[in-house]
Formats: structure tokens, C-alpha cells, sequence
């Protein structure tokens, strides 16, 4: 009975990989080819990955890993989430533009949905909900799953305030805005002047 569970759950490996892989490898627009030249594994051996007719040993599946963005864990279908684990100590330009987005929508009373965010960060629906995710669980967006289509959904947390706080300060001495309230480089996108008395 053990057996026969334990080949199961190889089966059921083996066809979330190729699946998961070629998610992680759409999102990066990555072709064949490329990821064949950003990791080192033979082309032949990327498409036997993608056609789930051979699994990559550790030492490919870590490159893998690494060049995709993805966990092992999320690439095997052990977990459901993309990137659970990873904590985003210093964000992205991306994630620090959906977090924007979404103290904004936060501050205008609307509703912060991934379509809104994508629409401001100018990236596709399903990367901003990746995104946001991942946000979530390092603790810089709050997602309330009752609520998550009101205002309150979709939050920033303290953590995001005190880390705007504290770029502001960084940047006080070489940030000013044009007398038309305009951002010059430095400032975060989306976020008020920092002579705006609006500014929290």
C-alpha cells in the first residue's frame, strides 16, 4: 500500500513540473533556447523537462530554481503557492510599484484589485498577483480573503509605511519635486511630494 502511494505521488510529480515549468517559463518570456543559455542545460534536455520524459537532478533542478524565480517546492507541486517562502527584505522596482499601487487605492478609498495594480505597474495580471502574493506572506501587503474585493481588501502593512519613511529620509537631501508637484528622481512612484502636508 506504501508502494503504491509512493508512485503516486511520483506520477503526480512528474506531471506538475512540466506544467509549472513552462508557467514559470512563459512569465519570463523565456524561450527554449534562452533558459537553455541562462542555466547550461542542454536544449534537448530542457524540452525531455517540459514533455515530463526525464526530471531534473538536483544540481539542475537548484539552477532551475534560481533562473525561473520559482521554489523547488512550487516547481514539484509540493506547495500551490509561487514563492512561498521567500521574504522580500529589499523589493523590486516592481513590487515596490504594486505596493504603491495599492497604498494609493489605500489612501483614495477605492479598491485595489490586480487589474488596477497591473494597469499602474504596467505588468500582466498574473505576474501582479504573484507578485501580491508574495508580498503578502513577507509581510508588506495584508490580503483580507472575506473582504478581498472591498476597500480593506488589499492593504499595506506598517512594515511598508515605516520603509517609505525611512527611503524619504534617505533621499530628503537629493529628492525635491518641480513647483508643479511633479516627482524628480528619487522619489517613489505614486507617493506624494515630500513638501505634500497630505503626506503621511
Amino acid at each position: 500500500m506504501k508502494r503504491d502511494e509512493e508512485l503516486k505521488e511520483i506520477r503526480r510529480i512528474a506531471e506538475t513540473f512540466p506544467a509549472r515549468m513552462k508557467s514559470a517559463m512563459k512569465e519570463k518570456s523565456l524561450s527554449v533556447y534562452r533558459l537553455s543559455y541562462e542555466t547550461g542545460i542542454h536544449e534537448s534536455t530542457i524540452r525531455a523537462y517540459l514533455s515530463g520524459s526525464r526530471m531534473p537532478k538536483v544540481p539542475q533542478l537548484a539552477i532551475l530554481t534560481r533562473v525561473l524565480d520559482e521554489s523547488a517546492d512550487y516547481l514539484l507541486g509540493i506547495y500551490d503557492v509561487s514563492n512561498p517562502v521567500r521574504d522580500v527584505v529589499s523589493p523590486s522596482h516592481e513590487e515596490e510599484v504594486a505596493m504603491t499601487a495599492i497604498a494609493v487605492e489605500n489612501d483614495n478609498k477605492t479598491v485595489p484589485t490586480f487589474a488596477s495594480i497591473a494597469r499602474f505597474a504596467g505588468i500582466s495580471k498574473q505576474r501582479t498577483a504573484r507578485i501580491v502574493r508574495r508580498l503578502a506572506m513577507a509581510g508588506w501587503v495584508k490580503i483580507d480573503q472575506e473582504r478581498r474585493y472591498m476597500p480593506g481588501g488589499l492593504t499595506v502593512t506598517q512594515r511598508y509605511h515605516d520603509w517609505v519613511e525611512k527611503k524619504d529620509d534617505e533621499r530628503s537631501s537629493s529628492t525635491t519635486t518641480d513647483g508643479d508637484g511633479k516627482t524628480k528622481p528619487g522619489q517613489l512612484p505614486g507617493r506624494p511630494p515630500s513638501n505634500d502636508p497630505a503626506q503621511p
